[in-house]
């Protein structure tokens, strides 16, 4: 028997591999021949004449304000076409490609044409060792592939069953079915496209069971996976089956299962799963909105909002996003209470994140009673889940819970385990050299403990780096601090007389944009501040917020252009410089000449006199700066100068008064992106503050689409009339177009954004059916202190740094002694905290501090330890 099979089966090999040549060469011959894949006017002027074009070339073709009702556009390419305004009616979409449309309503489309644009055929298949795209297979080479079907083959009656579907009338189309069934004897594609015409009623009746189940059958093809997958997410009646259906077509979309990766279809599928109910797709909604991820816009409103109720449907991760999200303020307001209420519902599901996290408030005391042994509770169980910060940070708690053997054996443990996890650790290190030198349930060893103390300040821990300060300083002299002290708080006292001057001398100028008198501005925020609500022990002082003491160190915008500088003889040199440099650059284009043309044209001395020297000193700012970065092997200054030129171009035609609104950010950015380190500390606080300032203007700026001249010009002329009532450096400089401003609009009133600076409240922007709210924070001493830590605590941020800090402590008296007993007791008192985590030791009213010998907050009474210091100086 094997000896009389053998050939037979040879020859039916060699039939197949002839065979499956041929069709290649064929379709190799189709695919060569196809017409280019552009909008064919003739299919248009066809669809229009018959009311019918299969398969017809649309791309990007416009139909706008057309009927297409009772047209069949069956199999076309409509890719990137205008539909809007479209009257649909029964018009025939099967099969078409729908990519990039644009519509008036997405919803309502997809409800009147379901199927409309799924991409549920499979158009591509393999023959030999070659994938052909049947796309590109033309109707006329039809009676080639019949002729090959008739002869048995059945990737030929799948290609002929697909020529039917795709250009067939509709009487064809039972052709195609019929051809789709002989080859799914053997092709689970063809059973794909057999079930896609069973779920579309073309070519047979309507069944959405046995599609279902041809479907199951061809699941080999990802592309079958797709499609089973999509019936239950549109057909199944069970709502809970239904929403874990549409998550799973929703990660198809993600991933790139059976379809193309889509964002824009992924976000549709997992909302229509979180509208549902279903935890996991309600989380990805959250994601897609916090990270503004394909066809959505970022917002953090919406991203709380569903990563809640994914919460609230008992998802543990989103438990634990959710408490960040009220810790940290994140789209809703800032409540600890609330975040700790969904840590501690993630920490009882074994969440280390979430455990770590709860144990944080429990220790600060946010949002619940301080309690350093459930602290220590947490800190611990997040410790056995392999988080090696949290078995530190239980080691810490035990330095705050009642001091005995037991607890100090515990503490070891957990000190020793972490440094042999890591023996670098930074913190174990710290504590434990605080043991060895105080001998808690181990033997003193000051040597071992002066040996860690320096290992730890070398990977930079600050309360190693504080200690070592403290035990190699030498013997304060405090006559000398104490003399210190005094001139500094005469200089700050002259900094704050000096800056109202400054205040009185800018509102003489008498400087007035349309109707608005800048002094009667100033009055009104006055008003404002004198209806602020009464604070506690320390309070802000108001005079402060326009008189910034160090107001005049902002030498980057103070910077005076002389007018022979900005004269039309020199205007012309800098001029012919900018021109020079422009064509020396390599993005340098014919099209860029016109608007650099326009650009030289505004610098105008007579009619722009202040844009013109804002812009001079902004050259030579970014040119002598570190703000533009160079490549290698070309001409630093040329580089540079051609770059910078470049950029007032490019933004030129940004908005209306896109240059004076470039100026404005980049000198911003100069102001506060490249701190000195020899700047005075009072200098750090003014530009941490002032940069707040400016923070809090720019949400003013209308976020919409469509309201980007809004949002401009309202900017330019609130940044004009607010400048002297918030302190901000610079000088006046009339916006160019002040009417588009909306300065009669409530929210643009000085004294409501004075009001709103002071208490805080709610911004709300509409256009159209658009809608959005910026939160305001009050400015406080409370917030004024956070800012500070935070630029204090942000590793980025070199405005404000630890070496800063030590520097003033060193030499403040008042600060001396609780620094003295913090760090040789080893003990926390108001001001320092020498086992807090991180760059923490540092605590709340050391920075209350600091904005009190500045002169930006008063305190009702004077620190006990600077009164007891300026007595002791006294004597």
């Amino acid at each position: 028997m094997r000896a009389h099979n053998t050939p037979v089966h040879c020859q039916g090999e060699f039939y197949h591999r002839r065979s499956s040549r041929t069709l290649l060469i064929l379709l190799l011959t189709s695919f060569l021949s196809s017409p280019a894949y552009a909008c064919n006017q003739e299919h248009v002027e066809e669809l229009h004449r018959t009311g019918k074009c299969y398969g017809g070339n649309f791309l990007e073709a416009d139909f706008r304000g057309k009927s297409l009702n009772g047209k069949s556009l069956k199999g076309g390419n409509l890719e990137g076409a205008d539909l809007r305004d479209v009257e649909f009616g029964d018009a025939d979409l099967y099969n078409t490609n729908l990519k990039r449309v644009r519509l008036n309503d997405d919803k309502a489309f997809r409800a009147a044409f379901p199927l409309a644009g799924i991409p549920g055929r499979i158009t591509r298949l393999k023959v030999g060792d070659q994938e052909v795209d049947l796309t590109k297979i033309p109707f006329s080479n039809l009676a080639a592939y019949e002729a090959r079907a008739g002869q048995g083959d059945p990737r030929a009656s799948f290609i002929t069953a697909y020529l039917y579907e795709t250009y067939g009338t509709r009487d064809q189309e039972a052709l195609a079915f019929e051809h789709y069934t002989r080859a799914a004897e053997t092709l689970p594609e063809a059973r794909n496209n057999q079930a896609w015409m069973y779920e579309n009623g073309r070519g047979t009746l309507r069944s959405l069971n046995r599609a279902k189940e041809l479907y199951r059958q061809s699941a080999a093809h990802p592309t079958a996976v797709y499609n089973g997958t999509r019936w239950e997410a549109f057909y199944n009646p069970d709502e809970r089956e239904k929403s874990h259906a549409l998550f799973g077509l929703a990660k198809t979309y993600e991933n790139g299962q059976g379809v193309e990766r889509d964002k824009g279809e992924a976000f549709l599928y997992h909302s229509r799963a979180a509208d549902l109910d279903h935890p996991e797709a309600q989380y990805a909604v959250a994601d897609f909105y916090k990270n503004g991820r394909g066809v959505i816009q970022k917002d953090l409103h919406q991203a709380a909002k569903w990563c809640e109720k994914a919460a609230e449907n008992g998802l543990v991760e989103a438990q634990f996003n959710t408490g960040s999200l009220y810790e940290d303020g994140i789209g809703v307001p800032q409540n600890y209470a609330t975040a700790m209420r969904w840590f501690l519902a993630a920490a009882a599901r074994d969440h280390a994140g979430a455990q770590r996290n709860a144990a944080r408030l429990y220790e600060l005391g946010r949002g619940v009673t301080q309690d350093y042994q459930a602290a220590c509770d947490l800190y611990t169980k997040a410790a056995r889940q392999g988080k090696r910060s949290a078995e530190y940070s239980a080691a810490r708690m035990y330095e705050y819970l009642p001091r005995s053997p037991e607890n100090n054996a515990k503490a070891l443990a957990l000190l020793f385990s972490a440094v042999k996890a890591e023996p670098s650790y930074p913190g174990a290190l710290f504590l434990l050299a605080t043991r060895y030198e105080q001998g808690r349930g181990i033997a003193i060893n000051l040597e071992e403990a002066r040996r860690l103390y320096q290992t730890a300040a070398a990977q930079g821990h600050l309360a190693a780096r504080l200690k070592l300060m403290l035990m190699d300083a030498p013997v304060v002299d405090k006559q000398t601090l104490f003399l210190s002290m005094q001139k500094l708080e005469k200089e700050i006292q002259y900094r704050h007389i000096k800056a109202q001057e400054r205040v009185l001398a800018a509102l003489s100028n008498g400087h007035r944009i349309l109707n608005y008198t800048l002094e009667e501005d100033y009055v009104s925020t006055q008003k404002a501040l004198a209806a602020a609500p009464p604070q506690g022990e320390v309070v802000m002082n108001y005079a402060a917020i326009s008189g910034d003491p160090y107001g005049n160190e902002y030498r980057d915008v103070h910077e005076e252009i002389r007018d022979e500088e900005a004269n039309a003889a020199a205007l012309d040199v800098f001029k012919n410089e900018m021109r020079d440099a422009f064509r020396t650059h390599p993005a340098y284009t014919a099209g860029l000449q016109d608007e650099f043309t326009r650009v030289i044209s505004l610098l105008n001395p007579r009619e722009n006199p202040t844009l013109v020297k804002r812009v001079i000193r902004l050259y030579r700012n970014l040119l002598n700066g570190p703000f533009i970065p160079i490549p290698e092997g070309v001409n630093p200054k040329a580089y540079r100068q051609g770059e910078i030129v470049l950029r007032f171009v490019q933004n030129y035609g940004r908005c209306i008064d896109g240059l004076t609104d470039y100026v404005d950010g980049q000198e911003w950015k100069t102001l506060y992106g490249h701190p000195g380190e020899s700047e005075p500390l009072g200098y750090k606080i003014s530009k941490i503050l002032t940069k707040y300032k400016v923070k809090f203007l720019e949400q003013h700026r209308n976020p919409l689409v469509g309201a980007h001249e809004e949002a401009t010009e309202a900017s330019a002329l609130l940044r004009q009339r607010m400048r002297i009532p918030l302190g901000l450096p610079g000088a006046f400089q009339q916006p160019a177009y002040p009417a588009i401003g909306k300065g009669d609009d409530e929210k643009y009133r000085p004294e409501k954004v004075m009001e709103r600076f002071i208490r805080g409240g709610t911004l709300r922007f509409t256009r159209g059916d658009q809608y959005h709210e910026e939160r305001i924070e009050s400015y406080t001493p409370e917030l004024m202190i956070q800012l500070l830590m935070q630029a204090q605590r942000d590793p980025q941020d070199k405005n404000l740094t630890n070496e800063h800090l030590n520097t003033f402590i060193e030499k403040d008296l008042s600060l001396r002694e609780p620094f003295e007993k913090a760090f040789t007791d080893m003990e926390r008192n108001d001001y320092f905290d020498p086992f807090a985590e991180a760059s923490n030791v540092y605590l709340e009213k050391l920075f209350e501090y600091f904005l009190s010998v500045h002169g930006y907050v008063i305190k009702a009474a004077a620190e006990p330890a600077a009164a007891s210091a300026s007595a002791a100086a006294a004597n």
